[in-house]
């Protein structure tokens, strides 16, 4: 005499956070796989004192 139930297809509302936070992980690993880490040290040109030092020429 039970009523038998439909099982819903799709995407239902209690899955919505689970596919949040896949995507969060995914990007962020990403993030770390192929983002550029590397310390930059962003120095004015103008101010190049290597080059003036190595103009000089050595006797």
């Amino acid at each position: 005499m039970d009523i038998k139930l439909e099982k819903k297809k799709g995407i239902q509302k209690k899955h919505i956070p689970y596919i949040a936070g896949g995507t969060l992980f995914l990007v962020l690993v990403g993030w770390i796989i192929f983002g550029n880490h590397a310390s930059t040290l962003k120095v004015d040109s103008r101010r190049d004192q290597y080059r003036k030092r190595n103009a000089i020429p050595i006797q």
